[in-house]
């Protein structure tokens, strides 16, 4: 009975899902096939009217040409230069063939004709605009570039017919261009005698491009007198030749657009336009389309049968599998929901574990990873495999890596360990505050065929910054190639390298570049503290840092540099006589050789002199004549520094008036308690109050005119002068830095 259910159902399956396929892939056919005959009938009506404006255009062109040839004839038969001519006369001399090149070029409008000249076919001899003789002289000439034969030149000048004549003229060039151009022949008719004469004047016409696509095979002009065809711009008909059809808009050789008729004369325009030419392209990329629409829905079918024939045997094993029974009297809404409800919650149950299993493991291994890294924790080879973490050996290397603003981390994951897989190293990836960072394990040291692969990929995805440390043998030396790693990438940053380095690398270049911490800037931090000059102490301990940091020192040197500066400011504190033993704050050096971020330590050993001196200068003001004027002075002083700051006008002249004493005095008595001129305190207060104000987001310009400095060039030289770097490179480099990492 199930069997017989089950075969009901996959009949009638297979019969819902063909037709359903069918309906989806004809519907586009037919779409495409209605499309197609709207544009068929779009670019009839387009190729119609188009013709018809261009017959319009054409007709106006050609009519202003007729009018010129007139306009020529009428002017030299009016002109007494012209008279000698006439069928009577003697052989003209040379001096009237002069006046007769000079009346031609006096009569030729303004308009598209290119050459006129006169020729009378008895004598042979014709008349230029220029020159004149026979016409051998003509074909030898070649004046009027007519690219034709001696024969041809003889036919064509030669016959006395009464009428209008038009001869095609084009010029043809090597590269395939070719320039339009309409020879017409009209006779002279002499008005004072009243007779025909034997002289006729020729006029080459140069039309445009509109009369240029009259050459092609989807239209042609047609100009007849009469019933006669007088000439043809697509060269379809021969000269002569008769075709009332053209008067009677009957069909010829295509489609007539219309006539019109001309207003120089008894002249009529026709215009055709072959269909078939203007539509064999569409028509055929209209056929390709519905060939390829046909195929696809063939070839459709038969791979939707195939794959239910294959699969189906699956299908029916699950519903069996299911217990579910096939009634195919029920409703055909209800027939394989059953199946598919139960299945598809199996299968979301399924990948929801899943993507659980997954995303614990992951994080269980991000944890211990980050445990062995960071803080150095010993854990065991088969505690890491137990955590899904499977070394391939007991070597190591750590990776950093900073990412461009382009740079997608996953991306850059995927690429390296594909480009390092064929080296047998095996990638390993953890969290940490310094970009992304890998463990690299293999089974040997790394290769320098590795190191090139990491160097590429790493340019290929556009890295600002890439370090490595050091091969480590054994997971206990994972925190050492961790701080090695996190070394060579301050050095990059402080030198803004972009390139690929490892620990050796930057060792190589720092091999001979030590710290330098001279006895006089020891002897001057230490005077600072005993003096209780917070601002001027922590300056000194920044420019020692910079002028190091310049000259290529390396982060560990740059390490042990901080702690002798935070050594020799503890020796200072340790030198105090007892007045100071319970005022100074407890001191400890902070972990600056083995810190994980140079600028994590160097702000805490600033900070440390700042605390220092601020307790020695607190113990100086409460030890100082406090009733004396001298220290009075010195007290409102700084009083008014701190207040008025931001003027620009503060100075030790106006700060003397305001005070009530000299310069002199003023000067001499603020050294006395402060060690440091009043005008320096000024300034590096400024400078001070701005870094706090930088920190804040302001911007450059407002930092400037907020702390007085007057103008935002004078800013930029002080700042610069003192810090070495400019404000914006101060709060990129230091502040934002600092905000970062705490």
């Amino acid at each position: 009975m199930v069997a017989r259910r089950t075969g009901q159902f996959k009949r009638s399956m297979v019969r819902r899902w063909l037709l359903s396929y069918l309906a989806a892939s004809l519907i586009p056919v037919i779409l495409a096939v209605l499309l197609g005959i709207y544009c068929t009938r779009i670019v009839a009506i387009s190729a119609r009217d188009g013709s018809a404006v261009m017959l319009q255009a054409l007709s106006r062109s050609f009519d202003s040409a007729l009018r010129d040839v007139e306009t020529i004839s009428q002017g030299l038969l009016l002109d007494d230069r012209f008279l000698p001519y006439n069928s009577g006369s003697t052989e003209p001399t040379s001096l009237e063939y002069y006046q007769a090149t000079a009346a031609l070029r006096s009569v030729i409008p303004q308009g598209p004709a290119s050459g006129v000249m006169v020729f009378n076919p008895k004598l042979g001899r014709y008349i230029g605009q220029e020159q004149w003789g026979n016409f051998n002289d003509l074909y030898l000439r070649n004046e009027y570039n007519l690219g034709l034969s001696q024969g041809d030149i003889g036919s064509m000048f030669g016959a006395e017919v009464p009428g209008i004549r038009l001869f095609n003229a084009d010029i043809q060039y090597s590269g395939g261009d070719s320039i339009k151009r309409v020879l017409v022949i009209k006779p002279l008719n002499y008005a004072r005698g009243g007779k025909l004469h034997d002289w006729y004047v020729a006029c080459l016409f140069t039309l445009g491009d509109l009369f240029m696509t009259l050459s092609s095979d989807e239209r042609d002009l047609v100009i007849l007198q009469g019933d006669r065809v007088l000439y043809s711009f697509a060269q379809s008909y021969p000269a002569g030749s008769l075709h009332p059809e053209l008067l009677t808009h009957k069909r010829l050789g295509g489609d007539l657009v219309g006539t019109r008729s001309s207003e120089t004369g008894p002249y009529t325009y026709a215009m055709l336009t072959d269909r078939k030419v203007i539509f064999h392209a569409m028509v055929g990329y209209f056929w390709m389309v519905a060939l390829l629409l046909g195929g696809s829905v063939v070839l459709g079918t038969s791979m939707l049968l195939s794959r239910l024939r294959r699969d189906w045997s699956s299908y029916e094993a699950a519903i069996k599998a299911s217990g579910t029974e096939i009634d195919q009297d029920a409703d055909a809404k209800d027939e394989y929901l059953p199946f598919v409800s139960s299945m598809q919650g199996l299968q979301q149950q399924k990948e929801g574990m899943r993507d659980v299993i997954r995303q614990q493991t992951e994080t269980l291994k991000q944890h211990t990873l980050s445990e062995l890294v960071e803080h150095g924790e010993p854990v065991a080879a088969r505690t890491l495999a137990e955590c899904g973490i499977f070394l391939k050996g007991e070597n190591f290397v750590i990776a950093l890596f900073i990412l461009g603003e382009q740079g997608e981390p996953k991306a850059f994951g995927e690429l390296l360990s594909f480009a390092l897989s064929a080296e047998a190293v095996q990638l390993l990836p953890f969290d940490s505050s310094h970009g992304l960072a890998y463990i690299l394990n293999s089974e040997k040291p790394l290769e320098d065929t590795a190191v090139r692969k990491i160097e590429q990929v790493a340019e290929r995805m556009g890295c600002r910054y890439a370090a490595a440390s050091s091969s480590v043998v054994g997971l206990n030396k994972l925190g050492q190639a961790y701080l090695e790693a996190i070394n060579v990438l301050e050095y990059e940053r402080g030198r803004n390298i972009n390139e690929f380095l490892t620990y050796s690398d930057v060792r190589q270049m720092t091999s001979q570049i030590n710290f330098t911490y001279t006895t006089e800037a020891e002897l001057a931090l230490e005077k600072s503290i005993r003096d209780g000059a917070a601002m001027e102490s922590v300056a000194l301990v920044d420019k020692v840092f910079a002028e190091n940091q310049e000259s290529g020192a390396s982060p560990k040197c740059l390490r042990y540099l901080l702690f002798a500066l935070a050594s020799t400011a503890y020796r200072t504190a340790s030198k105090l006589d007892g007045r100071y033993t319970d005022a100074l704050p407890e001191l400890t050096l902070p972990p600056i050789i083995q810190g994980d971020s140079l600028e994590r330590s160097h702000r805490e050993v600033d900070q440390m002199v700042q605390k220092l001196c601020e307790a020695v200068a607190k113990v100086n003001s409460q030890c100082a004549d406090s009733s004396s004027k001298s220290y009075a002075i010195y007290q409102r002083a700084m009083e008014e520094v701190q207040e008025h700051y931001s003027e620009q006008n503060l100075n030790v002249s106006q700060l003397a008036d305001t005070l009530g004493v000299s310069i002199v005095y003023l000067s001499r008595t603020f050294k006395k308690y402060h060690t440091t001129n009043i005008s320096d305190y000024i300034t590096r207060y400024r400078l001070f109050m701005s870094k706090k104000l930088l920190c804040e987001g302001l911007k450059v310009g407002e930092v400037a005119q907020q702390c007085g400095f007057g103008s935002l060039r004078t800013y930029l030289r002080v700042f610069k002068q003192v810090e070495r770097v400019t404000p914006g490179q101060w709060r990129d480099g230091s502040s934002a830095k600092m905000e970062e990492q705490a």
